[in-house]
């Protein structure tokens, strides 16, 4: 269950989203009972009982009458119609809201709590997605970020396996050709793969299509057979990264925002060298690739990983054997210091159980905070599969970063300061040791940087570019 620490114990987060269900009697409704009418009647009986102290209800109200059967030796005629809605609302609003409705004759509210009272979610444990787009959106309140009407260029980097040429976005495209070890050639956008698309798709949420430019970087092979040999190439994909971020500022003066989606990372270092040796991959501040990483940091550019998928409770089997759990699954560069870093969360907030668990090897505050994953989405052609693991909390988290880059760009708000802005901002999911090490700062809230929609200060000083 989801609990936070109060003066008085435990108890549940009361900004988690959860379901009630509210039976209304049809024959108080007019128009034969339909969902519509009951709906318009709750509202009423809101405004009227409430006093205005209730939100209006949320739009995706769920008609289960058709779920909700009697035993079959019940006579009919004792069985009362009613017309039975299912809606999703944070915590304490449900609790005022379910008072309220209780009172009104004919209604019947009540908290849809699970039996099981886990703090996590595994697959298995019921249907594989939790909600749509609509309850991921609302958990992290991003209708602040609907509200903005910035328009500063940002240019979205995808390190992926690749996005389709069918992808639907007609803006200007940019990317590069990765040569890997093997000798094998990836052009950009021209991946076949659902993985990088459903990460764009995410990180492309909040902000126009007008105000982004797109950029391809297929540098994943379908998997990782050497660690060593990834590494090399990876180091030189990541120096031509950074000498083409910093030609394109010299050539587009006003487009410098660059804000970098990594929904990648390392699973099993089986084949890392020891630690100690300056070939160490996972637990080296000082390998090429962090020192890349830490170089892209001190040019302004935002870089958003996943935190992996081999937390302790449901790891996939290709997760190393020593990489599991806390302390040994966010590992390398997805532990940086200078990038934020994401674990999962179904749409209700209820932690994912194989979302990875900090410390991290490289900095012990990680994951930095948690975005939604598993949630229902539209699809189709060109968009990517379903939203799952980290990689779709990392592309929500950069979504996220992009809508404010749209407002405050790259030399007027460091990457530093966006990150710190964004844990502080985050919703506190408890001190407690393992509250941490799931959580991080705690769950996404788009509001930490509502405040970035106003104009520029005349007197705020450019930051330049190391």
């Amino acid at each position: 269950m989801d609990t936070t620490a109060g003066d008085r114990g435990l108890r549940m987060n009361p900004d988690r989203i959860v379901r009630i269900y509210v039976s209304v009697l049809t024959s108080a409704l007019p128009a034969g009972g339909t969902a519509e009418a009951a709906v318009g009647y709750l509202r009423r009986v809101l405004r009227e009982r409430g006093h205005g102290t209730i939100p209006d209800l949320p739009p995706d109200i769920e008609n289960v009458s058709g779920r909700i059967r009697p035993p079959k030796e019940f006579p009919r005629e004792l069985v009362e119609r009613r017309t039975v809605l299912a809606l999703h609302l944070p915590l304490a609003v449900a609790e005022r809201t379910i008072s309220i409705l209780s009172q009104q004759p004919g209604i019947r509210a009540g908290l849809d709590l699970p039996i099981a009272t886990n703090a996590w979610w595994c697959p298995g444990q019921g249907p594989p997605h939790f909600g749509d787009r609509v309850g991921a959106e609302r958990l992290i309140r991003a209708e602040t970020l609907r509200a903005c009407a910035c328009e500063e260029p940002v240019n979205l980097v995808i390190i992926d396996q690749g996005l389709p040429a069918d992808i639907p976005y007609d803006g200007p495209r940019r990317g590069w050709t990765v040569t890997d070890a093997g000798g094998q050639v990836r052009e950009p956008f021209q991946g076949t793969g659902g993985h990088a698309a459903m990460v764009a798709r995410n990180a492309r949420a909040f902000t126009d299509k007008d105000n982004v430019i797109l950029w391809d970087c297929p540098l994943l092979p379908e998997r990782i057979d050497s660690l060593p040999v990834y590494l090399s190439y990876a180091e030189v994909v990541f120096g031509q990264i950074v000498a083409s971020i910093r030609q394109y500022r010299k050539d587009h003066p006003g487009e410098g925002s660059f804000v970098l989606v990594n929904a990648w990372g390392v699973w099993d270092t089986s084949q890392d060298a020891l630690p100690g040796s300056p070939a160490n991959y996972a637990r080296n501040p000082a390998h090429p690739l962090s020192r890349l990483v830490a170089r892209l940091d001190r040019r302004q550019v935002d870089q958003v990983y996943a935190a992996g998928n081999c937390g302790q409770f449901c790891p996939p089997t290709r997760c190393g054997p020593r990489d599991r759990g806390p302390g040994r699954s966010i590992l390398g560069v997805n532990s940086h210091p200078r990038v934020l870093t994401v674990g999962a969360v179904r749409a209700d907030g209820l932690w994912v159980g194989y979302s990875a668990e900090g410390p991290g090897t490289l900095s012990d505050r990680k994951p930095d905070l948690c975005a939604p994953s598993l949630f229902r989405d539209r699809l189709g052609p060109g968009l990517g599969g379903d939203n799952s693991g980290t990689s779709a909390a990392c592309g929500v988290a950069a979504g996220v970063i992009a809508a404010a880059r749209a407002c405050r760009p790259w030399n007027r708000l460091s990457p530093a300061r966006l990150r710190r802005r964004l844990r502080q901002g985050a919703r506190f999911q408890g001190e407690d040791p393992a509250a941490r090490s799931r959580f991080g700062a705690g769950i996404l809230d788009a509001e930490a940087v509502a405040g970035l929609c106003p104009p520029l200060p005349e007197d705020e000083p450019a930051l330049p570019a190391a």
